[in-house]
């Protein structure tokens, strides 16, 4: 029979794991609210930077991710490739997709690659939120 010791003397719960995410893309008005995200509060968000949709496929080969954020305007590739590769190697990843100009064309040019599309400049707030939230989802 398990002896159940009283409420003060239960360990504590393991603290969560910080939230990974990975960045694609170079805008630094995505890059520095990011990385100020991340030192603020290592033991709650860890944030990878990668420049080019490859180096973030390379990335998410070697460690999981709960989200990926891509900047619609990475240059030299389609972000829309890299969503569509991510969506089929990674399934469970949740894809956000960041563009200058958010609207219906764009969602639809983008056949269903993100789970949700957010205009640049993204508050930094609000990008917070959407990161926490996206990160519960998976």
């Amino acid at each position: 029979m398990e002896k159940l010791l009283p409420l003060d003397q239960n360990p504590q719960p393991a603290a969560s794991e910080p939230k990974r995410i990975l960045y694609a893309g170079d805008d630094p008005n995505v890059l520095d609210p990011l990385a100020r995200m991340a030192s603020a509060a290592p033991d709650q968000w860890h944030i990878a930077f990668r420049a080019t949709g490859q180096d973030a496929l390379r990335e998410l080969q070697d460690h999981s991710f709960e989200v990926i954020l891509v900047d619609l305007s990475l240059p030299n590739e389609s972000a829309f490739e890299l969503l569509l590769e991510v969506l089929s190697r990674y399934p469970s990843t949740v894809r956000i997709a960041l563009s200058p100009g958010v609207g219906h064309s764009v969602a639809v040019r983008g056949g269903g690659a993100a789970h949700q599309y957010l205009k640049k400049p993204c508050d930094p707030g609000a990008l917070r939120a959407t990161l926490e939230t996206a990160s519960r989802i998976h």
